[in-house]
């Protein structure tokens, strides 16, 4: 089996019209900076509860969130990485956003890479460059 490696003009043309659509999809939730939407809410309290301690002075990375689960440290236990490294982006390269608009920046950009980065383990299993780009194209769906 040989797995693809490069990407030929139908290739970046195919998964470049499928970064489009995706941000043509999350284009008003950019621009509006809106968080109505799934548990965006609470992975963006979790931020601003980090950026408040920071602010204050405390712990960083061990800091309180009264509002969730009766009261308890939850970044102690919930996904910290994932809400430290958009905390640092947010305070370096988004700085200039606000933290919603940056969250869903961030959110859409990584959606955006999404195919591309399907398009590429999927060339992992040797199948055509077709059957790869369909797979980055499923994620879509």
């Amino acid at each position: 089996m040989k797995a693809s490696s490069t990407f030929d003009k139908k290739t970046v043309l195919a998964l470049s019209a499928m970064s489009t659509l995706v941000f043509i999809w999350y284009f008003q939730e950019i621009t509006l900076a809106s968080l109505a939407y799934n548990d965006a809410v609470n992975h963006l309290a979790i931020i601003r509860g980090m950026d408040e301690t920071w602010h204050n002075g405390g712990n960083l990375f061990d800091f309180w969130m009264a509002h969730s689960g009766l009261g308890h440290p939850l970044v102690r236990n919930y996904q910290f990485l994932m809400h430290l490294v958009f905390w640092i982006l947010h305070k370096t390269i988004l700085a200039p956003l606000t933290l919603e608009r940056a969250f869903n920046t961030s959110v859409a950009l990584c959606a955006m890479a999404l195919p591309w980065a399907v398009y590429r383990g999927a060339t992992l299993w040797g199948q055509t460059a077709l059957q790869d780009v369909g797979a980055a194209g499923s994620v879509l769906l």
